[in-house]
C-alpha cells in the first residue's frame, strides 16, 4: 500500500473490533488479514489503546512546538506591565531575556501581549499600540 494509503478512513467500529481482537490475544497479522486492514494499522490501534485506553487518539490535542514563555514568565510580564504601563515590545523582550533567560522576537512579544489581552489577564488599555524602539 502506498505511503499515506489510498483507502478511506476506517470506521470507529473497525477500530473497536481490532481493540477487542487484541484484548482477546489474537496476533496482529491474523487481525489484519481477517478484517482486511494493514498490519501497521493494527499496530497503531494497539499503541492507541495502550497510550490512551481508546482505539482512537484524543481529538484536538496540543499541536506544534511547546511555548517558549512559561506561565510564570507570563505572570512576570503582567506584573512588569503593572509597574511600567507603556513599555515598547523591545522593552518587554529585554525584560524576558534578563529575568527569565527567554530570547524571543518582538513579533512574538506582540502576539503574546495580544493573547494576554484576549484572556483578560491584561487591563483593557491599549498596550499593543506601543511600537518597537526606533533603530538608528
Amino acid at each position: 500500500m502506498p505511503s499515506g494509503g489510498s483507502h478511506p478512513k476506517y470506521d470507529q467500529r473497525i477500530r473497536y473490533l481490532i481493540a477487542l481482537y487484541l484484548e482477546a490475544g489474537f496476533r496482529n497479522t491474523d487481525i489484519a488479514s481477517t478484517l482486511g486492514v494493514s498490519k501497521s494499522f493494527v499496530s497503531t490501534i494497539k499503541s492507541n489503546v495502550s497510550q490512551y485506553n481508546n482505539p482512537s487518539p484524543p481529538i484536538g490535542g496540543i499541536q506544534g512546538a511547546p511555548r517558549k514563555v512559561s506561565a510564570a514568565a507570563e505572570e512576570g510580564i503582567v506584573d512588569f506591565l503593572k509597574e511600567h504601563p507603556t513599555p515598547t515590545r523591545d522593552e518587554v523582550a529585554t525584560f524576558l531575556r534578563d529575568k527569565y533567560d527567554i530570547d524571543i522576537s518582538v513579533t512574538t512579544v506582540g502576539r503574546l501581549l495580544q493573547r494576554l489581552k484576549d484572556t483578560h489577564r491584561l487591563e483593557a488599555q491599549d498596550r499593543l499600540s506601543a511600537t518597537t524602539a526606533p533603530t538608528r
